[in-house]
């Protein structure tokens, strides 16, 4: 899953861009999923008298909706925004509206304010006006190039990383994104997504083993399978089914 903040001032087109990267990254096939921080007021996701509204003044921490054709859940506390993350896994892409705090690509939506230059996470800029700001060191689109945009997010923004900030590659998870952003590093340099042996998966959904959780789970299987007739050197699967 690939995930980009889009930010910017109120005003700036930031549901403007979303709406169009959607519609363009849908049509070429990918699953796209969407996220609004809220910096003003908490979100709302029922009208008042429905019965999933009912429920949750009733005091359900979790209140869910589902139907044949949609689904959906609500939380009355606040989650961790990496675990919220996580829940939108079944995408390809994953863009947010506003800043959540953590390790992504992000697009800033310029107007008529100084656009930011210490956030070293902005690898490009968007702007409603057609003429180009000077002075941005990084690229510029407007809604007329916005196909040259959504082909960068195709091409260019990595994988989400584990946001564990364990230093293994030698960086915590922004400095080593800011890297893999300008070219000088790959996403192959995170331990934790590819320095490991070990595959957990529950239910599909792929368990984030620390390097040395890896090592340890290694031991434990080869451990206990050594004394084993026929234990050999190879691929180990072992699949629990409950």
């Amino acid at each position: 899953m690939k995930v980009i903040e889009i930010s910017g001032k109120s005003g700036s087109g930031k549901t403007l861009l979303i709406e169009h990267l959607i519609k363009r990254l849908s049509s070429a096939g990918y699953r796209v999923g969407a996220i609004k921080k809220s910096f003003h007021h908490n979100v709302e996701y029922d009208k008042e008298g429905k019965d999933t509204f009912r429920m949750e003044q009733a005091g359900a921490s979790i209140t869910g909706g589902f139907s044949r054709d949609s689904a959906f859940l609500y939380y009355k506390h606040s989650v961790n925004p990496v675990e919220f993350i996580k829940k939108f896994q079944a995408v390809d892409f994953l863009l947010i509206e506003g800043n959540m705090g953590v390790a992504v690509p992000k697009i800033y939506c310029v107007s008529d304010e100084e656009p930011p230059r210490d956030d070293k996470l902005v690898f490009a800029f968007f702007t409603l006006k057609e003429d180009t700001p000077m002075g941005l060191t990084k690229p510029i689109f407007s809604l007329s190039r916005i196909e040259e945009l959504t082909n960068l997010l195709m091409e260019k923004t990595p994988e989400f990383l584990p946001q564990l900030n364990c230093g293994k590659c030698g960086y915590d998870c922004a400095e080593l994104l800011r890297r893999i952003l300008i070219g000088d590093s790959s996403i192959q340099e995170c331990q934790v997504l590819f320095g490991t042996k070990c595959d957990v998966t529950i239910d599909g959904e792929k368990m984030v083993l620390m390097p040395f959780l890896d090592k340890m789970l290694e031991n434990i299987v080869k451990g206990f399978l050594s004394p084993l007739k026929g234990f050999r050197k190879g691929k180990i699967k072992i699949e629990i089914n409950e």
